[in-house]
């Protein structure tokens, strides 16, 4: 029988970071709106980014979201950036966090123009955990999460037509361990 630690570790520090692993992300939530469902190409391009900060964590350089640092972002005066991810599917309020030698922690965004649903995630991530249902009486989000590498990957999913994914949020292992400890 082979060991199971790596994955039950994994699952556990995911289930341990269902509390606040996307309090920068939640902020800039918005009520739902319909939007058409995101192009093959848009997915693609989602899971391109995410999986690129997946890699990087740990390390000084931060490949994904390259736009963030020029390149396809735009902003106007007051505005916060925009970078487009593929067609109209774009991340707001990208959030990098780094520890104090430089190195990537997390990286955490909004998603807008196009939905990603649940099903899309399913299908992308087999593995992917239902971290928390609201209670059927409030107006809650729902938070579901997937380990990508040594990463964890979150996905707030607001009610409403979809439910579409909302914001998304990578962080690394030992930081979603360290947030459930210093709580």
């Amino acid at each position: 029988m082979k060991p199971r630690a790596p994955l039950y570790i994994a699952t556990v520090f995911l289930a341990l970071a269902t509390t606040s692993p996307l309090a920068s992300a939640q902020s800039v939530l918005t009520s739902p709106q319909a939007s058409a469902p995101a192009s093959r190409s848009e997915k693609d391009a989602l899971w391109k980014e995410i999986e690129a900060a997946a890699r990087s964590l740990g390390e000084n350089d931060l490949p994904a979201l390259h736009a963030v640092n020029g390149g396809q972002s735009s902003s106007e005066a007051g505005e916060e950036p925009v970078v487009a991810l593929g067609g109209s599917l774009t991340a707001t309020n990208v959030q990098i966090y780094r520890d104090p030698s430089g190195k990537t922690e997390e990286v955490a965004f909004g998603l807008a123009g196009a939905c990603v649903s649940m099903r899309t995630l399913m299908d992308h991530y087999p593995n992917l955990l239902i971290l928390r249902v609201p209670h059927p009486d409030h107006h809650g989000n729902s938070l579901v999460g997937a380990t990508v590498g040594n990463g964890l990957v979150t996905f707030v999913m607001t009610p409403g037509p979809g439910p579409c994914a909302s914001a998304v949020s990578i962080q690394t292992l030992a930081m979603a361990k360290a947030r459930h400890l210093l709580r």
